[in-house]
């Protein structure tokens, strides 16, 4: 892809130690290198002097303050992002991010993977100039890219958590695990997917059959056909 994108995300990352900042830092100027070296693949034998000496200064400008922090900010905004701001009170360093360049994947995968080895969280969202969704998301300790659409969620009716309704619901799930014949592969892999998606309803759905509002309408909680109508629409 190469193509106006915005973006926002947010990434941690694990260097409380010298040691590990140390390391970062080694990681990060290694990074610098291998964009030298892929630009001096491709300028002429004229430009490899300037090339050199630009990268130089850039790795400089990031080695300018002993700070994890400024580090990342120059080389997030190497690639692209236009604000870089770190969250205030967290044990880890977690870093907030905005995106706003025509968009460069592979530069930006690059630098992900370089950080990859201190990442303990992160997920990039992005928005292309032709109104495609895309997220770079680290699942299982590597950066996955997913693509996305917009999706306006239906309006449900107040859950009144009440004791009844609370046992009445469980009972109802536990009902339709115990009956429900889907095979077991079948489960597994829409359970997976819904766990990679983040989408509770869809785990509920994978180990039951049914979203949390078909359980509720079957366990008597929720009149049936309630959903999607505004609160002064409903009997």
């Amino acid at each position: 892809m190469s193509y106006a994108a915005t973006g926002t995300g947010s990434i941690v990352l694990n260097v409380a130690s010298v040691t590990e900042q140390r390391n970062m830092q080694l990681s990060l100027l290694a990074w610098y290198d291998k964009c030298c070296a892929a630009e001096l693949n491709l300028c002429g034998a004229s430009m490899k002097m300037k090339v050199e000496r630009e990268y130089q200064a850039r790795k400089q400008q990031m080695q300018r303050y002993s700070d994890p922090f400024w580090w990342l900010t120059v080389v997030f905004k190497e690639v692209g992002f236009t604000e870089v701001d770190r969250n205030p009170g967290d044990e880890a360093l977690s870093i907030e991010l905005s995106y706003y360049h025509n968009y460069d994947e592979h530069a930006i995968l690059e630098l992900l993977e370089a950080l990859l080895p201190y990442t303990s969280e992160g997920c990039i969202s992005y928005c292309g100039e032709e109104g495609d969704y895309w997220r770079h998301i680290l699942i299982g300790g590597k950066w996955t890219e997913q693509s996305g659409h917009i999706c306006y969620g239906e309006v449900y009716p107040t859950f009144a958590r009440t004791h009844h309704n609370m046992e009445s619901l469980i009972e109802e799930i536990r009902r339709r695990v115990i009956h429900d014949d889907r095979r077991y592969e079948d489960k597994a892999r829409a359970l997976l997917k819904a766990f990679e998606e983040h989408d509770p309803d869809g785990v509920l759905c994978a180990l039951s059959g049914r979203g949390l509002h078909e359980n509720g309408v079957a366990a008597g909680i929720w009149p049936d056909g309630e959903i999607g109508k505004q609160p002064d629409e409903r009997a």
